[in-house]
C-alpha cells in the first residue's frame, strides 16, 4: 500500500471512531446539565456552525501556505485534528470543572474547523500527485466495524470514551509518519483572502458555488441532526447508536451495487426527476424513522443511492466539498460555500429549536435537507 493510502486509513479509522460520538456527547452533556432538550441542540448546533465558520475563515489562508507545498499544512491539520481529539478525551474524563468544560467545548469546535479548513485540499493535492489506493473490501469491512466498536467502549467502562478519543489522538498523530516517504508538492495558490470572497459571488462561479453551498446544507442534517434524532430513538445508548452505524454500514456494502443496478434499469439513469427523487426520498423517510429497525432501512437507503464519492463512511469526508474532484483555486471556493452552507443549516436548526421547539425546528431542517438534495440532483443532472 502508498504511504498515502496508509496515512488516509490511518486518519479516516480515527476520525470513524469519533466523528459522531463526540457531537452526540456533546449534546448529551448539555440535556443532561440543563435538562432542556431544546436548549441541547441548540448549544450543539451553534458548536457545529462555529466549526464551519472557522473552516470558512481560514480555507483560503490555508491554501495560500500551499505556496511552500503540502506537506507543512497537512502536518498542521493533524496538529488540529489530534488537539481537537486530545481536547475531547480530556472533556469525557469527567473531572474538568464546568468553566474548563465551556472553554473545552469552543476548543473543540475551533480546532476541529481548523482541521478541515487545512487538510483536505493539500491532501488531494498529494493524492492527484502519487494516486489514490484502489478499493479494498477488507479494508471497508474493518472501518464499517469501527462505530460499532467505540460505542461499546463509550458504554462498557466508565472513562471509555476519553480512552477512545486519546487513542484516536494517538491514531492521527501516527499518521504523518506516510508523509515522510511522500514527495512535497508545492502549488501555487493566485487568490489572497479579499480576492477569494470577492469570487464567491462572481455570477460566473454562481453554478459551482450554489452546488457546494446546498451539499453543505444537507450535510449538515445528515451528519448532526440526524444523528440526535437516532440517540433519542435508541433511549441515548451509544452502544446501539454505534451497533446501528456498523450494521448500516455493512448493509450497504453489500446492497449498493446491486440497488443501483436495479434503479439503472428502472428508469433513465440521466433522468432529472428521477435523480430528484433519490435525493429527496431518504428524506422523506427520516420523517416516520420510529426505531432501530427503520433506521438501518432508512440509512441503507440513504448510502446506497448516494453519489458514490469516496466511501461507506461519510463522517470522515465532511469537509470535502462535490468530493474534491479539483485541485486548484475553484477547490476552494467550493470548500468556502459547503462550509457555508453548513454554517445556515446549523445556525438555523439551533435558532429554530429555541424559538419553535425541536420537533419542529427538525422537521424544517429536514425538508431544507430534502429541498436541497433534490436541488443538487437537478443540477449535477443537467
Amino acid at each position: 500500500m502508498q504511504p498515502l493510502s496508509v496515512h488516509r486509513v490511518m486518519l479516516r479509522s480515527a476520525l470513524v471512531l469519533t466523528s459522531a460520538f463526540a457531537w452526540l456527547m456533546f449534546f448529551q452533556y448539555f440535556l443532561y446539565t440543563r435538562g432542556n432538550i431544546d436548549f441541547a441542540v441548540a448549544q450543539t448546533a451553534f458548536l457545529y456552525a462555529l466549526s464551519s465558520l472557522t473552516t470558512l475563515l481560514l480555507t483560503p489562508l490555508a491554501a495560500r501556505e500551499l505556496r511552500h507545498g503540502a506537506q507543512r499544512p497537512l502536518l498542521y491539520a493533524l496538529l488540529a485534528v489530534v488537539t481537537s481529539l486530545v481536547t475531547a478525551g480530556a472533556l469525557f474524563s469527567g473531572v474538568w470543572p464546568d468553566i474548563a468544560i465551556r472553554v473545552g467545548v469552543v476548543c473543540f469546535a475551533l480546532t476541529l474547523g481548523m482541521y478541515r479548513a487545512l487538510y483536505w485540499v493539500p491532501y488531494q493535492m498529494e493524492a492527484a500527485e502519487t494516486g489514490r489506493a484502489g478499493f479494498s473490501t477488507r479494508r471497508e469491512v474493518l472501518i464499517a466495524l469501527a462505530p460499532a466498536l467505540a460505542g461499546w467502549i463509550i458504554a462498557a467502562y466508565p472513562l471509555g470514551a476519553a480512552w477512545l478519543f486519546f487513542f484516536a489522538a494517538a491514531l492521527a498523530a501516527l499518521s504523518f509518519i506516510p508523509f515522510i516517504y511522500v514527495r512535497d508538492v508545492p502549488e501555487d495558490f493566485s487568490w489572497d483572502f479579499r480576492e477569494t470572497f470577492d469570487r464567491l459571488f462572481l455570477l460566473e462561479n454562481r453554478t459551482l458555488v450554489s452546488r457546494a453551498f446546498w451539499d453543505g446544507v444537507a450535510g449538515t442534517a445528515l451528519l448532526l441532526f440526524w444523528p440526535m434524532i437516532i440517540f433519542l430513538l435508541v433511549w441515548r445508548s451509544f452502544a446501539v447508536v454505534g451497533a446501528l452505524l456498523s450494521l448500516t454500514f455493512l448493509v450497504s456494502l453489500l446492497s449498493r451495487a446491486p440497488l443501483r443496478r436495479f434503479l439503472e434499469r428502472s428508469a433513465s439513469k440521466d433522468s432529472r426527476y428521477l435523480a430528484m427523487l433519490l435525493a429527496a426520498s431518504p428524506w422523506v423517510f427520516k420523517f416516520v424513522a420510529s426505531g432501530a429497525f427503520s433506521v438501518v432501512l432508512i440509512d441503507t437507503y440513504s448510502r446506497a443511492t448516494a453519489p458514490n464519492r469516496h466511501g461507506i463512511d461519510s463522517l470522515a469526508f465532511e469537509q470535502s466539498a462535490d468530493g474534491g474532484s479539483l485541485v486548484d483555486e475553484y477547490t476552494a471556493l467550493k470548500e468556502i460555500a459547503l462550509q457555508g452552507g453548513r454554517l445556515a443549516c446549523a445556525a438555523l436548526g439551533a435558532a429554530l429549536a429555541l424559538l419553535i421547539a425541536t420537533p419542529a425546528a427538525i422537521a424544517v431542517v429536514f425538508s431544507l435537507a430534502a429541498v436541497s438534495a433534490a436541488a443538487l440532483a437537478w443540477s449535477e443532472a443537467r
